[in-house]
């Protein structure tokens, strides 16, 4: 079955959490599109396969501490985009982010064409605190020159031979999940952006192949498994990332983190189905409730993440880890709000 419609079972940070609590992030929104800040946990009915469920934990973003700010992190991926779309994308992100009035929370990799993620406004790290510039105008109103130098020092790198496309999508699932390590380490509701052209998630070798290990601050994991029922080779000579999107999006979802994808294609339409590019922005942006953004349009993911994330809840309940693919369905029972939530989870056991 598809991953592409998938919440995730995972562990709540909540003191009077369950480690089976099922953890949604959830944004409430009105019928023009506009964010619902209001709203209280009465104001929501959770269907696990049809069934009604009670609502263990609630958190709305505007109860987070004042020191705890949304936060938005941007990666440029200009390994899985064409030359064009570096150029297009670089500069919607260029003109988005210089009239912010906040920068500080905002920040700003690339992932280079060989491989490397390339800091341009680097996340915090472990023992460091998030700092407020509060004289001075934000970091954004410089992006233009910080952008174009960081640019220059990209393309002077000598390129990844992409031939192989295992090595690729390796390279960027394994910058994902560098990243994502990273977040856990911030504190409030956060948005993590990809704008990118997007790797397969199932990848076809006629010579073989092994089982993918990553490495993340939890330990060593396995990412993507040899053997794939929708392979159009022998199982043995496919291997199967349904591993690493699994765990990715349940380290997200624990660490109050919405994914959405930019899909950067603009020369054709990129092809649908299962283990394709686009099955990848869709799994990653639907296992964590968030959007994918088809036609390269960055400047409305950043824009619409940094609205939405005043009516960002954080909801649970306790489900029973089965190992098996429940459907699930968020509403709210106020007239007029619609919800964006995961509609499915698989329940694992907690990791």
């Amino acid at each position: 079955m598809a991953l592409a419609v998938c919440g995730t079972l995972a562990a709540a940070q909540s003191p009077d959490a369950s480690p089976n609590d099922v953890i949604l992030n959830v944004t409430a929104l009105d019928a023009k599109g506009q964010p619902v800040t209001d709203l209280t946990s009465q104001d929501f009915e959770i269907f696990d396969e049809g069934k009604l469920q009670r609502i263990a934990s609630f958190q709305a973003a505007a109860t987070q501490p004042n020191n705890s700010q949304p936060t938005t992190l941007l990666l440029l991926d200009f390994l899985n985009s064409g030359l064009a779309n570096r150029d297009y994308e670089a500069n919607v992100v260029a003109r988005t982010l210089e009239p912010l009035e906040q920068g500080d929370s905002i920040y700003l990799y690339l992932l280079t064409i060989r491989g490397d993620l390339y800091p341009v406004h680097a996340l915090p790290g472990p023992n460091q605190t998030v700092e407020r510039n509060r004289l001075g105008p934000p970091w954004t109103r410089r992006i233009q020159p910080i952008l174009n130098s960081a640019l220059q020092d990209v393309f002077g790198l000598r390129p990844m031979d992409d031939k192989d496309g295992g090595i690729r999508t390796a390279a960027t699932f394994q910058a994902l999940s560098v990243l994502g390590d990273q977040l856990t380490e911030i504190r409030g509701p956060k948005t993590f952006i990809w704008v990118t052209g997007g790797v397969p998630n199932v990848l076809a070798y006629p010579y073989g192949c092994r089982d993918v290990l990553f490495t993340s601050t939890s330990g060593s994991y396995v990412a993507g498994k040899c053997g794939n029922d929708h392979c159009i080779l022998p199982q043995e000579k496919c291997v199967d990332y349904a591993p690493f999107s699994r765990r990715f999006t349940a380290e997200l979802n624990r660490s109050e983190t919405v994914f959405d994808s930019v899909e950067a294609i603009f020369e054709s339409i990129s092809p649908a189905g299962h283990g394709t590019a686009r099955d990848t922005l869709e799994q990653l942006a639907g296992l964590t409730g968030g959007r994918m953004y088809v036609g390269g349009d960055a400047g409305k993911a950043i824009a619409r993440s940094l609205e939405d994330v005043r009516a960002r809840y954080r909801l649970a309940y306790t489900a029973s880890p089965n190992g098996k693919y429940h459907k699930l369905r968020v509403v709210s029972t106020r007239k007029g709000v619609r919800i964006e939530a995961p509609r499915g989870y698989w329940a694992d056991e907690p990791q």
